[in-house]
């Protein structure tokens, strides 16, 4: 973002090994990277690079502008799961995740009470000193802090909120991806993830925007200007749809 006086660099879960060749993808904005005995890796949707900036990093955190969202039903193979069952000969990757991928770029983790005071005793340590034990009412106060939490927020044409999606508290460039779907229909229930996720109802295609936004002692606040992105279908078929 200095014109190279700097490098930075980027994980994403690549291997430590020499990369041989890379391709551009210009219309999905996708990087290939070919490896040295690893195989290639794909980062898709790398366009969020762009908006790096020196006055942007600043920032307390950053939602990119994401690349439209297909909107579409799931195929459910043979066998079940992504990829079905059918036999050792099958192979294929695994499809990007369903549904629109957001980049945010949050500048420092908030952490808790917990966790600054184990860094404090991690420094004690290195320097050989002396630890002390926390008495009752601090560690009362560790259990019952109500921890920071960042969400992002997915709002229709008409400025209503469908989903807040939990983000992690962590600092750096991360991702998640909005299904599609509105807020859960049973957000009482103790359910695991997938259901959870899927209960809400499909959105239609059109216009949506999204803001990350910072809950702290329970209270919100918004960090980030409003993106918006538009959910479009897939194909169209030979008679209109409704």
């Amino acid at each position: 973002i200095d014109g190279a006086e700097n490098w930075v660099k980027f994980k994403g879960g690549l291997p430590t090994i020499s990369f041989r060749d890379l391709a551009i993808q210009k219309r999905e904005s996708d990087l290939v990277a070919a490896s040295f005995g690893r195989g290639f890796f794909v980062l898709d949707d790398y366009s969020f690079l762009r908006e790096l900036s020196e006055q942007n990093i600043e920032k307390e955190a950053q939602v990119f502008i994401p690349r439209e969202g297909l909107w579409y039903f799931q195929n459910h193979p043979i066998g079940g799961g992504k990829k079905g069952s059918q036999g050792a000969s099958l192979y294929s990757a695994e499809n990007p995740d369903f549904g629109v991928t957001l980049t945010y770029y949050i500048k420092e983790e908030v952490k808790s009470k917990k966790a600054l005071r184990q860094e404090k005793e991690k420094e004690l340590r290195k320097k050989k000193q002396d630890l002390m034990v926390p008495d009752w009412d601090e560690l009362e106060q560790e259990m019952s802090e109500i921890k920071t939490r960042f969400w992002m927020s997915i709002i229709n044409h008409k400025g209503e909120i469908l989903r807040k999606l939990p983000l992690k508290n962590k600092k750096g460039l991360q991702r998640t991806t909005w299904d599609l779907r509105t807020e859960s229909i049973r957000p009482i229930l103790t359910v695991d993830k997938w259901t959870e996720n899927s209960s809400g109802q499909m959105v239609a295609p059109g216009n949506y925007s999204a803001v990350l936004l910072k809950e702290d002692q329970g209270k919100l606040s918004i960090l980030t200007d409003t993106i918006h992105f538009i959910v479009k279908k897939l194909w169209e078929p030979t008679l209109p749809s409704a």
